[in-house]
Formats: C-alpha cells, structure tokens, sequence
C-alpha cells in the first residue's frame, strides 16, 4: 500500500482502540510505517469517547471490540454519528457481534498487517468522499 492520504497535509488519521499495550503498539508502529497518522492508541472507553465526540480529523477508527472489559458499541455509535468508517478488530465471529454492527467490516485477530493496509485505505477511501467539501475548501 503507499501512503494513505486524505487530509491536506498527506495524512490519514485513524484511531486506535485497543487496551492490550503490546498489540496497540505493533499496530501504531505499522500504521505510522505507511503514512497514517495515529489518534491514540485508546486503552480505554471512556478515554475514546472523548476522542470520538471532539478529535477534529478522524478518517477511520480500528476498534477492538472488548476494551478492559467493556465493548466498544458506545464509541462506535459516536462515530457513525460523525459518519466516520469503522473497522472492529476482534477474536469473534461476526455472528457474535450485536445485529448492528455485524455489517461493519471487521478484522480477526492475530491481525495481519494486510489486512490493516486494507482497512486503512478503504476507510480513508470512504472518508474523502464523505468530505471533499471540506477537503477542497482547505
């Protein structure tokens, strides 16, 4: 994948939810390797739901559906509301997830960096045409 790019400065911003420090770490470490701008990594609920309600740019989320305990639908609906894409990064089955939000795409884990490159592209894909208004006025 080259550089994932939406914003005027040639960045993707992409949050990370994901509360295991090993794993968050790898996984920021492969997305800053491909141009992405990290927001976070968010170990915790609470701590996404502030950057999912007031971050200014966020183009995409990877969330890890159990954070500490707690799943992760109340940052995802926060983030549908402001039409950002999502992607779950998780152990379970789609089958598993709440009917809402089996349709989003979802990442199984152990997670392969294709994949993330995947994600990643098509989420700053969907974000560019869900703003070019705003892209084109900057």
């Amino acid at each position: 994948m080259e550089r994932a790019t939406t914003q005027r400065d040639g960045t993707c911003n992409i949050l990370v939810m994901e509360d295991d420090y090993i794993v968050a770490l790898d996984l920021c470490t492969y997305l800053e390797s491909i141009g992405v701008t990290v927001i976070g990594p968010a170990g915790m609920i609470k701590a996404g739901l502030e950057i999912a309600r007031s971050a200014e740019a966020i183009d995409g989320a990877l969330l890890d559906v159990n954070i500490a305990g707690q799943t992760v639908f109340a940052v995802a609906d926060a983030l549908i509301e402001r039409k950002v894409p999502i992607t779950f990064v998780t152990a379970y089955d789609s089958s598993m997830l709440p009917a809402p939000y089996r349709h989003f795409a979802r990442i199984e884990k152990p997670i392969e960096s294709a994949q993330v490159a995947e994600a990643v592209e098509r989420m700053c894909k969907q974000a560019m045409k869900c703003r070019p208004q705003q892209m084109l006025a900057d």
